[in-house]
């Protein structure tokens, strides 16, 4: 019960890769595919983080500023 009524914030380490697969000049926009490992939330300290693992697509349009 000591976790549960004391809370602390904790700050995870994670790591992201991502890789364009598809440029399309004309239209300025890319696309591709991402792995992400992080670590989960902790309950605000009541709970151990869990890895988490994410895997998809990405999609981006670039444009000047």
């Amino acid at each position: 019960l000591f976790k549960e009524t004391n809370k602390v914030f904790d700050l995870g380490k994670g790591a992201i890769e991502m890789e364009v697969n598809k440029v399309n000049q004309e239209l300025g926009e890319i696309g591709g595919v991402f792995v992400s490992k992080q670590p989960s939330d902790t309950d605000m300290g009541a709970k151990a983080p869990r890895t988490i693992l994410l895997k998809g697509i990405f999609y981006g349009k670039v444009v000047n500023a």
